[in-house]
């Protein structure tokens, strides 16, 4: 049995899964560590006191620290899950590798800075840690199916990907810088294009290193959106809502001009319905698996370092 620790106490580390997980379909780190086999979650810490007590109240009095040092030393975790804010994540993730934890399960994104990151890659690695980074698209089926339409060219070549965010591109979008590498297999880009814009949320145009041309639309509204849309020589393949819709249109002769063509809705006028439960416990699954076997999980701190480059790129750009 792995035992696992909380750094941070917010959403993400628990409170998505009040009143208590549902089988199967955690929302956050606790809800999938309580549900693996081979995990026993013990606690957690936080600065605030609140979160601490509201955490014990909720795990059925787990403990909770206020420091992560004394986390560490009372409960010598092989696994730690690093919840907190993003500009604590290389101080607290670096802190527990040198203690030797074993696994890292680190909220995206996973550092500040890509020099950040390089160096939290070398510490991982001079210490045989595996590092898992919760960019969780990776483990939802739609984005899994477009990644394979890409690759193997179901609808012909891809010649554009669109890709629509909010609220905030270090917040949400980064999901889809993520999403640009892991389905295209690039590694590098050419920016061309970037939005002089004082909100988080900038439009931008690229180049991956394939070839493929990138039009992303940013917006700063209140409501979370996610739509990446493969643009092909014989059709349009999109995943919408944040992996909760696909929807494929494909090229077919028009039906009152002959020799021309159009798009016609594969999967029904408003797409069709794709799972979104267990990307949460499919992430855990990943990290267990990799500890056992020394492999690098499908969403690590190297794949991670594309889109921390692009994100740092765009916003610097961007003027935010």
């Amino acid at each position: 049995m792995y035992k696992a620790a909380l750094i941070g106490l917010g959403n993400i580390a628990w409170r998505f899964d009040r009143p208590a997980p549902e089988p199967a379909a955690a929302k956050t780190q606790a809800g999938a560590m309580l549900a693996h086999p081979k995990v026993a979650l013990l606690g957690g810490c936080s600065p605030s006191g609140e979160d601490r007590r509201a955490f014990g109240e909720w795990s059925s009095g787990l403990p909770a620290f206020d420091d992560v040092a004394t986390l560490l030393a009372r409960l010598q975790p092989d696994i730690v899950g690093v919840c907190s804010p993003t500009e604590l994540h290389f101080r607290h993730a670096a802190q527990c590798l040198e203690a030797g934890v074993r696994a890292l399960w680190l909220e995206k994104p996973p550092a500040h800075d890509a020099g950040s990151l390089r160096e939290l890659a070398a510490i991982a690695a001079r210490t045989k840690a595996t590092v898992l980074v919760n960019y969780i698209r990776r483990y939802l089926p739609a984005y899994e199916r477009l990644r394979n339409a890409y690759r193997e060219k179901r609808y012909g070549p891809c010649r554009l990907v669109r890709v629509l965010y909010s609220p905030g591109l270090a917040r949400n979008g980064v999901h889809l810088l993520d999403q640009l590498f892991h389905l295209s297999n690039s590694e590098g880009y050419d920016l061309q294009w970037v939005e002089k814009t004082t909100g988080g949320s900038p439009g931008f145009s690229l180049r991956l290193d394939d070839g493929t041309l990138v039009q992303a639309s940013g917006a700063d509204v209140p409501y979370h959106t996610n739509d990446i849309a493969l643009v092909c020589e014989r059709g349009i393949a999109s995943v919408l809502r944040g992996g909760k819709i696909v929807k494929t249109e494909l090229a077919g002769e028009n039906d009152l001009f002959p020799g021309f063509y159009d798009l016609h809705d594969a999967d029904g006028e408003d797409g069709a319905a794709c799972p979104v439960e267990g990307y949460m416990d499919a992430a855990l699954a990943d990290l267990v698996r990799c500890m056992e076997s020394g492999r690098q999980p499908r969403s690590s701190l190297a794949s991670a370092l594309p889109s921390q480059k692009l994100l740092e790129d765009i916003l610097e750009r961007a003027g935010t």
